[in-house]
């Protein structure tokens, strides 16, 4: 990560193979703060599902976690979604939700709503066949992407 004197960087930490939430998740952030993956102050992460980053870093970066590291707290960059008292479906509703000025845009809310059901919406209600379906396919797919790397 390069860095300027003094310059905040973010880190953007998640599981490794990223699926759909994951990277919606860090879309989803990166849309809210007017920011780019591109951006020279933007550094992706990746460690175990679940797990943390421990690796140290400069007093000067901050370290945000999507869909790992089991804590969901806006004002400390986490936003999963899989802690015990779990809140969100997805981890990109964790984020949608904790910045109230993306609510009024239409096309990021369907997304959002895209992510709910493609990520766990069979663990959240009695999904039909034709949505487990759809979400088995578009996981698929994505885990083919990943070993493609």
């Amino acid at each position: 990560m390069e860095e300027e004197a003094g310059r905040t960087q973010y880190l953007l930490v998640t599981h490794q193979s990223p699926d759909f939430d994951a990277i919606s998740a860090i879309f989803t952030w990166l849309f809210a703060n007017g920011k780019k993956a591109s951006d020279a102050d933007i550094s992706f992460g990746f460690v175990w599902p679940g797990k943390r980053w421990t690796k140290p870093c400069s007093p000067n970066t901050i370290v945000a976690h999507f869909d790992t590291g089991c804590v969901y707290n806006p004002k400390t960059h986490d936003f999963d979604h899989h802690q015990k008292d779990n809140h969100w479906p997805s981890a990109a509703r964790a984020v949608f939700e904790s910045f109230s000025h993306l609510h009024k845009d239409t096309l990021l809310r369907e997304m959002i709503e895209f992510t709910d059901k493609v990520d766990s919406a069979s663990q959240m209600n009695d999904e039909d066949k034709v949505d487990r379906d759809l979400r088995k396919a578009l996981n698929d797919q994505l885990r083919e992407i990943n070993r493609g790397r």
